[in-house]
């Protein structure tokens, strides 16, 4: 037993010596070399073996245990990304249908002629309001090239605000009333889709602040190295205490200076926008006579709201422009969800001058005839601007308008002229009298049927000559909802005539439901339906006496817009 015991003692060093040797060779293609002849090598190799595996599997189970846990993250996590693309694919196949279903509604082909009523209000001859304010920079005007582009898709959401002419304020602008600041200080801007940065004064002419930065909690100056100020480009104005400064400068000469910030801008009592950034103004020139409290810039630039607020409610926009300040029309962000009651002309764009919106004037029609304008004449494009009160046209256009109205005014004796208006009459003792239509011909065929509002100004023609850019104003635009519509890269014309419930500071827009019918259209040429445009003049009109009971055209009533069946 001793004997066993101690040779049992005496392998053991051997057998540890043997191990050694054997975990120094590769044992699947070494282990015939080594001499596993007795019970206890092989029971050493068969246990070292064995614990080899087991650490294997042992090390196997870790790595599936990982391998799980890493699979089980990373499916939560792609289940999620399926989710949301399933939701947003199914949006996308909604708002397609939606699209093909108003795509594939038939514009009516009945015509109906609008009726014609009194035009009540009067801008005297010589009064400070005839002044037309052309609100962009002449710098812009070797720049502008004819070349249209479309931008991002449309967004759901949608706000409305009322929009009135601001003849109470001195100006023939048209004005909103929002809030800006913490608390909110009520300010009446006029609306310019011709320019970008927004502003108010900070300082009138008598010293007295009007809007207040520093009783505003929510109010913060940009620092001259912010994205924000850099962005500004040419209407940066350098620095001041560390502060951005802005200058803009407008086509006719005005300009205003201040500080570049942000601060809340409520458009409605629910509807505000955070971080607006807009100029505090600390010195204007060539406001003195307009009454207003600043300026909200609809350009397509970065500065103007429009781009501020895409993200809520879509680069899309409309408004409609009441002749007189006895009836509100209205100023709605986001795209309306029938469009089919638009007709439409393709929107131009000028990648280096984004801020303005262009149309594509073909012809113009004079009592149904058209004056078949040269199409180099008009071939730059039309900035629609709703902060430039008469349209301008370059001088071949303007002289052949001219002369086909004055050739249909012959009874009317001829006024001298006011401002840059050079074709007026004396209407003095005529209660009754007419003009002869005007329409503006656009390409892809639409045609603005002008109301008697959008012909005369003050008893003259309501258009001007210019060497520079072409621009269709406000004047023009009244009574008509002008939707600009960025995203798709359309300008829209339609109708109203249901009363609007909107009441300052906006509650929402109109529902489509109660939208009036699609707008009545033809195919044919452009001026082939109505006669001449009636004034019927009321002794009290002049003098600013009672409107009670004006009828005439407003965003209430019907305008007829036709397609031209040109080529």
């Amino acid at each position: 037993m001793e004997t066993s015991q101690s040779s049992k003692r005496e392998l053991l060093p051997i057998k540890w010596e043997f191990v050694s040797l054997f975990l120094s060779f590769d044992h699947e293609h070494n282990a015939h070399y080594l001499l596993l002849k007795t019970k206890s090598d092989q029971m050493t190799y068969i246990l070292l073996a064995t614990q080899r595996t087991e650490q294997g599997f042992h090390n196997l189970v870790k790595k599936q245990e990982r391998l799980e846990w890493i699979m089980k993250t990373k499916f939560n996590s792609l289940d999620v990304k399926v989710t949301g693309m399933a939701t947003n694919l199914e949006k996308l196949k909604a708002d397609v249908e939606a699209h093909m279903s108003d795509s594939g509604r038939k514009q009516r082909d009945e015509l109906v002629t609008r009726p014609t009523h009194a035009h009540p209000f009067v801008v005297p001859r010589g009064h400070p309001m005839m002044h037309v304010a052309i609100r962009f920079s002449p710098s812009a005007h070797s720049r502008l090239k004819s070349s249209a582009q479309g931008t991002d898709d449309l967004q759901p959401l949608d706000l409305t605000l009322p929009t009135t002419l601001g003849t109470a304020l001195d100006t023939l602008e048209y004005v909103i009333t929002v809030g800006i600041g913490s608390p909110a200080v009520t300010q009446t801007m006029m609306i310019d889709t011709g320019s970008d940065v927004s502003w108010v004064r900070c300082n009138s002419t008598d010293g007295t602040a009007l809007f207040d930065p520093s009783k505003s909690t929510t109010y913060a100056p940009f620092s001259c190295s912010s994205a924000a100020c850099t962005q500004l480009g040419n209407n940066g104005n350098n620095c001041s205490n560390s502060q951005c400064q802005y200058m803009v400068q407008y086509g006719d000469g005005s300009n205003t200076t201040g500080t570049y910030g942000s601060d809340t801008l409520a458009l409605s009592a629910s509807d505000t926008v955070k971080g607006f950034q807009f100029g505090c103004s600390h010195h204007e020139e060539g406001f003195n006579r307009e009454k207003f409290d600043g300026l909200m810039g609809l350009g397509g630039d970065a500065q103007s709201l429009v781009s501020q607020t895409a993200a809520t409610y879509g680069k899309s926009f409309s408004y409609c422009l009441p002749p007189t300040n006895r009836t509100s029309g209205f100023l709605t962000f986001g795209a309306p969800n029938v469009t089919s009651a638009f007709v439409t002309t393709p929107m131009l764009r000028w990648p280096r001058v984004p801020t303005f919106y262009g149309v594509l004037l073909q012809d113009i029609s004079v009592d149904g005839t058209l004056l078949g304008i040269q199409p180099t004449v008009l071939s730059n494009g039309s900035v629609m601007d709703s902060g430039t009160i008469l349209t301008r046209l370059p001088r071949r256009a303007y002289s052949a308008l001219s002369s086909a109205f004055r050739s249909g005014m012959t009874r009317y004796p001829r006024a001298a002229p006011v401002g840059i208006l050079d074709t007026c009459y004396d209407f003095t003792g005529l209660r009754n009298f007419s003009v002869p239509t005007v329409e503006l011909v656009f390409d892809g065929g639409a045609v603005m049927d002008l109301d008697y509002d959008g012909i005369m100004i003050s008893d003259c023609l309501a258009f001007a000559a210019t060497s520079g850019v072409s621009i269709i104003g406000n004047v023009q635009q009244r009574t008509f909802e002008v939707l600009h519509d960025v995203g798709q890269g359309v300008f829209g014309f339609r109708f109203w005539n249901l009363p609007l419930d909107i009441r300052p500071f906006g509650v929402g827009r109109p529902s489509d439901d109660d939208a009036p019918p699609p707008p009545p259209v033809r195919h044919g040429d452009a001026g082939s339906s109505r006669g001449a445009r009636v004034k019927e003049e009321k002794a009290d009109d002049e003098d600013g006496g009672d409107d009670s009971n004006y009828s005439g055209l407003d965003c209430r009533t019907e305008v007829k817009l036709l397609v031209s069946g040109m080529d």
